[in-house]
């Protein structure tokens, strides 16, 4: 057979020999055209692979958004592309808006550190997305009894407290954080405004009979008084440049020299001035006229009156935001209310569920308590959302309120004769 099919591919050539024909050659040939056609023809109908999805959102989740003070809870991202659809993977960044609120880690695990509102943010592909977190607290750690006295004015500087006993001409000391009483110093007459310098090396006393005391913290010893006509109701100092005093029965301001307490400049102010808070930003002071339901603002080396809101109610407590940028005022009508200084516009009120006397605003800027009525009732806003974060119920009437430097309790004089150390 294999010759024979040898046989049938040869044929004879015109001399007469036997050649091969090339039928296989051209079979060849033809398969590998075929083939070739073939790639070419796989080449052009393979399907182009789908372009990679792009993330144009952020979707953050947790379980729950109110927390208490060390709980934990997981926050979820996930991005999603143009059709909504999930995309896998990716890298993300957590924060926290407050970190001493609440802290977060890489996973998205969010702890509660202390009582506030903050938010927990997420980034990633360029995109970011947060959510809201609360931390809730109910803790009245300890109180100290000074009945049948009177506490009344309240200044905290580092480690120590300073309270005015209004029946009985004096002011304590209050060690922190043990809060207990270490020391006492007499002043005049019915104490009511009290202030540290920036350094804490002199407190200065406001005394309704129209006394100014100099104190020294360390020792608890008067180091210097000078009075004036009428009766002192809030005082403010620098270091080395002014102290300034109320006048609460003639309705004016005081600018005072550091050194030889004479009096420098006057100023008017809204009827019944009894506290003082200076811009950090700017030469500007801010009264509040508690008998008029109206804060002044003044310049802080003249004394001129530059601008003025009318409240209505009885404003009472204040304190300016870090940046200069908001005054909060604590209302005895029972709200709180907060003016853009930039723009001057006074924003809506916040109904409080109680008057409203004392205020104070936490070290990080994000949250402001106010203190007040006769139910005793201390009440912690978030100054982010303005929410109501926690309530605290004591008997009495609440005066004047305080943060501790970090920011991690309150310190709250009630003339029921209690100073409660709120955390």
């Amino acid at each position: 057979m294999s010759i024979s099919s040898a046989r049938a591919l040869q044929a004879a050539a015109s001399d007469g020999t036997l050649r091969p024909v090339t039928p296989f050659r051209r079979l060849v040939l033809c398969c590998g055209l075929c083939s070739a056609v073939a790639l070419g023809c796989s080449d052009a109908e393979a399907p182009t692979p789908p372009p990679e999805p792009q993330p144009v959102a952020i979707v953050l989740s947790a379980p729950d958004s109110v927390l208490t003070r060390g709980e934990v809870v997981q926050f979820t991202a996930t991005l999603l592309d143009s059709t909504g659809a999930p995309i896998s993977g990716g890298s993300f960044a957590w924060s926290s808006l407050y970190p001493a609120i609440a802290s977060v880690a890489s996973g998205g695990n969010a702890v509660g550190v202390d009582v506030g509102d903050t938010r927990i943010i997420v980034t990633a592909s360029g995109l970011t997305a947060s959510a809201p977190l609360q931390v809730r607290d109910t803790v009245i750690s300890r109180r100290v009894d000074f009945r049948p006295w009177t506490p009344f004015g309240l200044a905290v500087r580092g480690s120590r407290a300073l309270i005015t006993l209004l029946d009985v001409d004096s002011v304590v000391r209050i060690e922190l954080p043990g809060f207990t009483t270490s020391g006492d110093a007499a002043t005049g007459q019915y104490p009511t405004g009290i202030a540290f310098s920036p350094s804490g090396a002199r407190a200065y006393v406001a005394n309704q009979d129209g006394l100014l005391t100099v104190l020294d913290p360390a020792t608890m010893s008067v180091v210097d008084t000078a009075r004036y006509r009428g009766g002192l109701t809030a005082v403010l100092a620098t270091e080395t440049d002014r102290i300034w005093v109320t006048i609460g029965d003639r309705d004016t301001l005081y600018s005072l020299d550091p050194v030889t307490l004479q009096v420098l400049d006057s100023g008017k102010t809204a009827t019944g001035p009894n506290w003082i808070v200076k811009s950090p930003t700017l030469p500007r002071l801010y009264v509040n006229g508690s008998a008029s339901g109206a804060v002044y603002e003044l310049n802080s080396q003249t004394l001129d009156s530059i601008r003025g809101w009318s409240l209505g109610g009885a404003p009472q407590g204040m304190a300016i935001s870090a940046d200069g940028a908001t005054l909060y005022v604590a209302n005895e009508g029972g709200w709180l209310d907060r003016i853009a200084l930039g723009s001057g516009v006074v924003a809506p009120r916040t109904p409080l569920d109680d008057a409203a006397f004392g205020l104070a605003l936490s070290p990080d800027g994000s949250r402001v308590a106010t203190c007040g009525g006769f139910g005793g009732r201390v009440t912690l806003l978030s100054t982010l959302t303005l929410s109501t974060i926690q309530t605290y119920l004591a008997t009495g009437v609440a005066r004047r309120l305080e943060f501790t430097a970090d920011g991690t309790h309150l310190i709250m004089t009630n003339e029921a004769g209690w100073v409660y150390y709120i955390r």
